[in-house]
């Protein structure tokens, strides 16, 4: 529905907050941006400033420096910058992309109840090839919808659903790591499980049931050599 003429478009989620001045600010980014500039995301300042954690370093599941992915699959956050960046992938509810790029660029549909990291399988390839940037005036809030803590069932969910997706994503790209990323769920599962149980915090618990379910049923796919749609659509 968009015309030629429309040169930017801007994907929001209906959970997120302009600040003022937001929409100026990534204008003026735009126009003194590389020519070749694919997208630019605006900055959530409704998490904390990104401090980079020394032991998810040393286990592949951070970087030193904001917006990067790691062979393992893992990426370190751009929320709450101090100033602008280049980086590897944008988050998909926050961003400003050229129309050209989103026709371009488009995915299969995929029967899924959930796509969780959709903003990083799209963003990434584009990054390998053209410039992104996260522009730190452009201040929006995520208004995140509360959720219960203590839904044991959700949280399996979510576990089990987002280590999926994270491996579709590093199984989609060569330069990744499948073993990387089978060591560093493997560690965030022992992480989650034994503070779980130390602090008798079902959530946790239940999260790293749910990624040893889908790390199981990896496996079998990757034995069978199966189609990775089967697993998604589940």
């Amino acid at each position: 529905k968009l015309k030629d003429c429309t040169t930017l478009v801007g994907c929001i989620d209906d959970d997120i907050t302009l600040n003022p001045y937001a929409v100026k600010e990534m204008v003026e980014f735009w126009n003194n941006a590389p020519i070749n500039t694919a997208g630019v995301g605006f900055n959530n300042i409704t998490e904390n400033s990104y401090k980079p954690n020394i032991f998810q370093r040393l286990l592949l599941l951070d970087h030193s420096k904001p917006g990067r992915v790691l062979r393992s699959g893992a990426t370190s956050s751009i929320s709450n910058l101090k100033e602008n960046i280049s980086c590897q992938w944008l988050t998909g509810g926050m961003s400003v992309w050229r129309q050209d790029i989103l026709v371009t660029n488009q995915h299969k549909e995929i029967n899924t109840k959930w796509a969780i990291g959709e903003d990083l399988i799209f963003s990434y390839p584009i990054g390998k090839q053209l410039p992104l940037f996260v522009c730190s005036k452009t201040t929006v809030k995520h208004n995140h919808y509360p959720y219960n803590n203590e839904d044991y069932k959700w949280h399996y969910f979510y576990g089990k659903t987002q280590t999926i997706w994270v491996f579709h994503f590093v199984e989609s790209n060569n330069e990744l790591s499948e073993i990387l990323f089978i060591c560093t769920v493997l560690a965030k599962i022992l992480g989650k499980f034994t503070f779980g149980i130390l602090s008798r915090r079902k959530n946790y618990i239940a999260f790293s049931l749910g990624a040893t379910a889908a790390i199981l049923k990896i496996i079998m796919h990757k034995l069978a050599r199966s189609s990775k749609k089967d697993i998604r659509e589940e």
